[in-house]
């Protein structure tokens, strides 16, 4: 069985518009091809999304703002389960009080393993041997090796969409998304799935 799980496709990255915007191939990817190649089969996505709003220990910017354009996901909504997990740091498992709440200012950043490995069995059960994450967002060299460090922590087996992730936006980053993807140092961690081995499994 294969489940969904997309990190940070909101529109500060994912959206011209945006603050951060990516800028790679993975966009167009997950637009044109992967959204309505799971709409047609009725498969949806759970979803891992920042608020970056201050204080944060170093911070690198303000965005991601909870009621702004920029905090929005860049999902389709015919696709997107509710109930997204909100971090506030590169890793998923740092939280803040207020977290994603328009009206309250947030608190400082802190861990919550036990609340993150809550929210990650009320979507993908307890971790078994039947189930494979596909794992997909931006970006590959941080956020998205983040989650997968925590996946694997957390017993579950996933794989990283190839074509729907990108390393951060570099003149390069065709060049380090390929060195990451068919490197050995980050095997340890990191397990791939392209497109078309997906589709011929699901």
């Amino acid at each position: 069985m294969y489940k969904f799980l997309c990190v940070d496709f909101q529109n500060e990255f994912a959206s011209k518009n945006g603050k951060w915007y990516n800028g790679g191939k993975s966009i167009d990817f997950i637009n044109q091809t992967l959204s309505p190649y799971l709409a047609k089969k009725s498969l949806r996505v759970d979803e891992i999304i920042s608020d970056y709003r201050p204080p944060r220990n170093k911070d690198s910017g303000i965005g991601c703002i909870p009621g702004e354009f920029g905090y929005q996901s860049a999902l389709p909504d015919e696709i997107r389960n509710n109930d997204p997990w909100i971090k506030c740091m590169n890793s998923p498992v740092w939280t803040r009080k207020n977290i994603g709440n328009k009206f309250k200012k947030p608190g400082l950043p802190y861990q919550n393993t036990r609340a993150f490995n809550n929210w990650l069995k009320s979507k993908f059960g307890e971790p078994n041997n039947n189930l494979t994450i596909i794992l997909f967002g931006l970006t590959l060299d941080c956020c998205v090796l983040a989650t997968a460090q925590e996946l694997y922590w957390h017993g579950y087996n996933f794989k990283i969409l190839v074509e729907a992730t990108d390393v951060m936006p570099n003149k390069d980053q065709l060049k380090i998304k390929n060195q990451i993807i068919n490197g050995e140092v980050l095997n340890h961690w990191l397990n791939f799935i392209t497109f078309e081995e997906l589709i011929k499994q699901l």
